[in-house]
C-alpha cells in the first residue's frame, strides 16, 4: 500500500498519483487534504509517516508540500520514517537502493504529474541493494535513532 498526505499546495499533485497508482493496481490511502483550502502540512506528512513507520515494511508514503521540504522535515521526525525530498529518477532510485527510505517528499509547486509519475515508479521499482556498505550505514542511523527516540 502507498500512503499518500499533502498540503494544499501539494492536493493537485496527490491527486493525479492517486489516480494514477490506482489506474496501475496500487492500494492508496489518502490521509489528507481533501481540497485546496488553506492546510498544514504537519498534519498530513505526521499521518503519513506514523502509518508507514507502523507498518513494518509493508507500506510507503508519499508526501507532498509547496517545496518539499516541511513534509520531509515533519516525516522524519517519527521513529522508523525515512523522508528525502526527491526531484529525480536517480535520487528515486538511490534513496531506495542505499537508504532503504520508505517514505518520499515531493515538491507540490515545481514537479509535474508526468515526472512524479516516473519518480514514484522508479522509486517502487528499486530494491535496497543490502551491500555492506549501506547496511553499515542504515544500523547507525538505527542506533541514532535509539539514543534520540527514547
Amino acid at each position: 500500500m502507498i500512503i499518500l498526505g499533502a498540503d494544499h499546495r501539494g492536493f493537485k499533485l496527490k491527486t493525479a498519483l492517486k489516480t494514477y497508482l490506482q489506474k496501475k493496481g496500487v492500494l492508496v490511502m489518502d490521509c489528507g487534504t481533501f481540497n485546496e483550502d488553506s492546510a498544514d502540512y504537519p498534519v498530513y506528512s505526521y499521518q503519513v509517516a506514523k502509518r508507514v513507520a507502523k507498518s513494518g515494511g509493508k507500506h510507503r508514503g508519499i508526501v507532498i508540500c509547496g517545496n518539499g521540504v516541511g513534509a520531509s522535515i515533519v516525516a522524519n521526525k517519527v521513529k522508523g520514517a525515512y523522508c528525502p525530498i526527491v526531484d529525480t529518477i536517480s535520487e528515486a532510485k538511490q534513496s531506495r537502493e542505499h537508504g532503504n527510505v520508505n517514505i518520499i517528499a515531493l515538491r507540490g509547486d515545481s514537479v509535474k504529474p508526468k515526472d512524479a509519475f516516473k519518480i514514484v515508479d522508479a522509486w517502487l521499482e528499486t530494491k535496497f541493494s543490502r551491500k555492506k556498505r549501506y547496511l553499515k550505514r542504515l544500523q547507525q542511523v538505527q542506533k541514532y535513532e535509539k539514543i534520540e527516540f527514547k
